[in-house]
C-alpha cells in the first residue's frame, strides 16, 4: 500500500486537539452548516477533483477541490487547505501531497489554491492579499458543502508552507483554521542583517493554543535548516522558528527529543494535555522535499524516509482496515424501521441447535456505521483465526445511531458548544438515550429474525459516543449482555460535560472527575448566563440520574474491557479510573477484579486504534474459548 509521510502525518496534525478545543469561527456572516443538505455544484461529483474560479480582491482566482469518496451532504466534514511551493501549481501540489489518494483520505475535502505568479503572500516582493483569498475560499466552500467549521486545517510546501505560517499568525484566520503542518517552510522576515537563531518573528495569532507540526530536512539547500539571508530577507533557523511557536503557545522553550530512526528526530513541546501541541520532525539526510515512501515529484528514490511514517503512526494511532483482511459476509435487516447490518452470518454452520455470540458495535459522534463495519471485519477475522477453539461462532451487528448516517435529521445537533450548538448537552444525551433504546429493540427482536440459533450470547461494544451509550444500555437491558467493550467512552457524563463547560472544580472544592456530584444549586451560584443556558436544571438532572444508574446498576459480574488513550484531551482516562476506584470501594456495586481489563494506550489521543481492536478480538476469544480458565489469566496474554 502506498504510504506518504506528510499525507498521514497531516491528518494526525488535524487531531492534535479535538474539535471541542477550538472556538466557533468568528467574524463570519455565513450561517453555520449553510452548505449541509445541498446538492454538489453543477459538474462536480463525489470522488472527483474540480477546478473552481472565484473573485477575490477584484481579481479572478482559482482553486482545485477534491470531494472525498465518503462525502455526505448531511454529515459535516473537514477541509484541508494545501498550498503549492514557489514556481509550482495547484496541480503539482495535488500530485505531490497525495491527500486525494483514497488509500489515505476518504473523508476530508481537500482544497488546492493557486497562487498568483505561482507564489504566495509572505514571499519577498509579493503584494497580493492571499489571506483574503483564503478567507474567500472558506466562505465559498462553507456555503456549498457540508463543512464542520472547527475542522479546517492547512498544510503546504516551501513558499506554501511559509504562507501557512502567515495564516497561523493572522489574528482572524488563526481562529478559523484549527491546525497547521508546514513542510520545508520558507518563513521570510523583512530584516537585515540576519541573525537566524535570534531574529524576531512578527506574529499576532488570535489564540494561544495553535497546533504546529513542522517538517524540515537537514540536507535542504534551498531553505536551509539553519536559516540565513535569502532574497534580501532573513530566514530564521528552523529550531528557532519552532521554539518561538512553543513559547507563543505558552509551552516554554524546552522540548522532549525522540529518536525516530537513524536519521530522524522528533522534537515535542508541551506537557500533559498539551503534549505535542507544537512539534518538529527533522531528518538529517532529506533535502527540499515532500517526504515519501514511494517516488514522487520531490523524491526519485523508492522507500526513502520510510522511518518517519512509523513515527506518524505512533503520533496519532488510529484503526484502519487493512486491504489484506478478509471481508466477512454482510446482510441487511430492517427491525422496527431500523436498518441493521449483520456481518459473518454466512460463515456459520446453519444447524438447528447452534448458539451464537453477537457483538453489537456502536460508532462515534459524526460518523456512520461504516466505521464500526471495518472493526467488525477485523474482529471477526481475528476471532476465527487465532488458533483457539470457541464454544460459539461470532457475528457482528451495527447500525447508524440516531441522527447519524442515513438517519440524520439535523447536522447542527451533532455539533458541540464550541462548534456553535448551544443545545449540545441535550442533543448528546438524546442521541445516547434514543440509540440505547434502538439497540435494545434489536437485541430483543433479533432471535425472532434468526430462529436457526437456539441461544444468543450478547456483547456490547461502543466507541466514544457509542461508548457513552454502552455504559447506559446495561441498565436498560439487565442480564442480556455477557460483556462490555468500551473505547474512549465515559461512565460519568455530567462530570465530563461540566468540565467542557468550563466549571472550576477547585472553586467548588472537588475534582474534575467528581464535578457531576455537585448539586445544581451550588453550580447555579457560580455559572454565568451562557453556562446556565447550556446546562439547564432539566438536563443536569437527566444526565445526573443516568450517571447514578450507571454507577449503581452496571453489572459487576460480567467481563468489562475499557480502552482509553493516555493523551486523550476529549475523554481523559481519569474519568474511567475514578469511576472504577469508586466501584471497587463500594461493597454493593463492587466490580469483580477478575472481570476488569483497563487498557490505557501510550501516545494516543481520542482514537480507536488497531491495538484496541486487536485487544477486543483477543478478549472475545478469552470469553468464548473452549476451556475452563480464569478470565484474568487469559487476558494477560493480550495477543496484539
Amino acid at each position: 500500500m502506498i504510504q506518504l509521510l506528510v499525507a498521514a502525518a497531516y491528518i494526525a496534525a488535524s487531531h492534535l486537539k479535538p474539535a471541542e478545543a477550538y472556538a466557533t469561527p468568528s467574524g463570519i456572516s455565513i450561517p453555520i452548516l449553510a452548505g449541509c443538505g445541498k446538492s454538489l455544484p453543477k459538474g462536480q461529483a463525489i470522488g472527483t477533483v474540480s477546478n473552481v474560479t472565484i473573485t477575490s480582491s477584484g481579481i479572478e482566482r482559482s482553486y482545485l477541490i477534491s470531494i472525498p469518496p465518503s462525502y455526505n451532504a448531511y454529515l459535516p466534514t473537514s477541509i484541508i487547505l494545501s498550498y503549492h511551493g514557489g514556481t509550482r501549481t495547484a496541480e503539482d501540489q495535488l500530485k505531490l501531497d497525495q491527500l486525494t489518494n483514497p488509500e489515505f483520505n476518504t473523508e476530508h475535502l481537500v482544497v488546492y489554491p493557486q497562487g498568483i505568479n505561482k507564489s504566495w503572500q509572505g514571499v519577498p516582493g509579493v503584494t497580493i492579499n492571499d489571506v483574503q483569498f483564503t478567507t474567500d475560499i472558506l466562505n465559498e466552500v462553507e456555503k456549498l458543502y457540508c463543512i464542520n467549521p472547527s475542522r479546517i486545517t492547512a498544510t503546504g510546501k516551501s513558499d506554501g508552507a511559509g504562507f501557512c505560517n502567515v495564516l497561523a499568525c493572522d489574528s482572524t484566520l488563526s481562529k478559523r483554521i484549527a491546525a497547521f503542518a508546514p513542510v520545508s517552510g520558507a518563513y521570510y522576515i523583512n530584516t537585515l542583517p540576519c541573525d537566524s537563531s535570534a531574529v524576531q518573528i512578527p506574529c499576532s495569532p488570535g489564540r494561544k493554543d495553535i497546533p504546529i507540526l513542522a517538517f524540515h530536512g537537514g540536507n535542504d539547500t534551498t531553505i536551509a535548516y539553519n536559516g540565513g539571508e535569502r532574497k534580501s530577507e532573513c530566514l530564521p533557523s528552523i529550531p528557532h522558528f519552532i521554539q518561538e511557536w512553543a513559547i507563543r503557545d505558552g509551552l516554554g522553550s524546552n522540548n522532549i527529543t525522540t529518536p525516530v530512526a537513524t536519521d530522524a528526530v522528533a522534537y515535542h513541546f508541551g506537557h500533559g494535555l498539551q503534549a505535542g501541541l507544537v512539534e518538529l520532525i527533522y531528518e538529517s539526510n532529506i533535502g527540499h522535499d515532500w517526504p515519501s515512501t514511494v517516488p514522487n515529484p520531490d523524491n526519485t528514490e523508492n522507500n526513502s524516509h520510510i522511518a518517519n511514517v512509523l513515527y506518524t503512526a505512533e503520533m496519532e494511532p488510529r484503526f484502519s482496515l487493512s486491504a489484506s483482511t478478509p471481508r466477512s459476509s454482510k446482510r441487511e435487516l430492517v427491525i422496527g424501521g431500523i436498518k441493521v447490518y449483520i456481518y459473518g452470518l454466512d460463515e456459520l454452520k446453519q444447524t438447528s441447535d447452534v448458539e451464537v455470540a453477537v457483538l453489537y458495535l456502536a460508532h462515534m459522534r459524526t460518523r456512520t456505521y461504516l466505521v464500526t463495519e471495518a472493526i467488525a471485519h477485523e474482529v471477526l477475522h481475528r476471532y476465527r483465526t487465532d488458533g483457539r477453539k470457541k464454544r460459539v461462532g461470532l457475528i457482528a451487528i451495527t447500525m447508524d445511531m440516531r441522527n447519524h448516517g442515513d438517519r440524520i435529521v439535523s447536522p447542527q445537533a451533532n455539533l458541540t458548544w464550541k462548534d456553535g450548538n448551544e443545545d449540545h448537552a441535550t442533543d448528546l444525551l438524546a442521541v445516547i438515550s434514543g440509540s440505547a433504546q434502538d439497540f435494545k429493540l434489536v437485541l430483543d427482536y433479533l432471535p425472532a429474525y434468526l430462529p436457526q440459533f437456539t441461544g444468543f450470547h450478547n456483547i456490547m461494544a461502543g466507541i466514544s459516543l457509542g461508548g457513552h451509550m454502552a455504559y447506559r444500555i446495561a441498565s436498560l437491558a439487565p442480564g442480556q449482555f455477557e460483556g462490555f467493550a468500551i473505547v474512549v467512552g465515559c461512565p460519568t457524563l455530567a462530570s465530563l460535560l461540566l468540565s467542557r463547560l468550563g466549571i472550576d472544580a477547585l472553586a467548588l472544592g472537588t475534582t474534575v472527575a467528581e464535578l457531576g456530584s455537585v448539586s445544581y444549586d451550588k453550580l447555579e451560584k457560580i455559572m454565568n448566563k451562557q453556562q446556565k443556558r447550556r446546562w439547564p436544571r432539566a438536563i443536569a438532572e437527566l444526565i445526573g440520574d443516568g450517571d447514578k444508574t450507571v454507577y449503581e446498576e452496571f453489572p459487576p459480574n460480567v467481563p468489562l474491557l475499557m480502552c482509553n488513550g493516555k493523551q486523550d484531551p476529549l475523554v481523559p482516562a481519569s474519568y474511567t479510573a475514578s469511576w472504577l476506584k469508586k466501584r471497587r470501594a463500594n461493597k454493593e456495586s463492587r466490580q469483580k477484579e477478575e472481570n476488569i481489563k483497563f487498557f490505557v494506550q501510550e501516545n494516543t489521543g481520542h482514537s480507536c486504534t488497531k491495538e484496541m481492536v486487536a485487544l477486543i478480538a483477543a478478549w472475545l476469544g478469552n470469553i468464548f474459548e473452549c476451556r475452563d480458565v480464569e478470565f484474568t489469566s487469559v487476558l494477560t496474554e493480550s495477543r496484539l
